[in-house]
């Protein structure tokens, strides 16, 4: 820990690499809590994104470290900021099926159905990625689990487009429709019908 604060001092905690990223961006990757405490303590700007929009919270729900979300939150960082594409920390932890990391945003607070500049909510990339536990998880903590995309589509459509039957039947448990229309018409069922070989 000695050797990483003289490097910091020597560094400069704000100044990032050739992508962007930042002391605060690599420590909360790697799930480095008590980095992250000495970026903090040393006044480093712990929202700083790389190029792309990535902040240290979205890398940290990216690769599952909870905990280093728990620890950006106290000491101020947004846990909710976007990247470029409009994704947020719950919609990268639901595509991935980072339950744990889904549940230590719900306890901070964090909205688990903002979309993404597509319109896609955390629960619709979850469906879309077959990432049943992550729905559970989602469900369990108040998300809205039917949100359809602009076009009608809802997570149960789009499981079912992919294919992805256990999702399917999970959404169908947690009460989802699967009679409910896109805009042309066909239901989950429909498309559902459609996929089996």
């Amino acid at each position: 820990m000695v050797y990483f604060e003289l490097t910091v001092s020597l560094w400069g905690s704000a100044n990032s690499n050739a992508t962007g990223a930042t002391p605060a961006y690599i420590a909360a990757q790697e799930g480095h809590e008590e980095v992250l405490k000495v970026l903090g303590a040393l006044g480093a700007n712990l929202n700083t994104p790389r190029d792309d929009g990535f902040t240290p919270a979205y890398v940290a729900a990216q690769e599952d470290h909870p905990g280093a979300l728990a620890v950006l939150h106290a000491l101020g960082a947004d846990v909710e900021a976007p990247n470029n594409d409009g994704a947020t920390p719950a919609y990268i932890a639901a595509c991935n099926g980072h339950c744990a990391t889904l549940r230590a945003l719900g306890s901070l607070g964090a909205n688990l159905d903002t979309p993404n500049s597509n319109f896609a909510t955390p629960a619709y990339i979850a469906a879309q990625k077959g990432q049943a536990d992550a729905l559970r998880t989602l469900h369990e903590l108040g998300a809205d689990v039917e949100a359809p995309k602009e076009e009608g589509f809802s997570p149960a459509y789009i499981a079912a487009c992919n294919g992805h039957v256990a999702t399917l039947q999970a959404l169908h448990a947690l009460g989802a429709s699967l009679d409910a229309p896109a805009n042309d018409g066909a239901t989950p069922a429909h498309v559902a019908a459609h996929q089996v070989q």
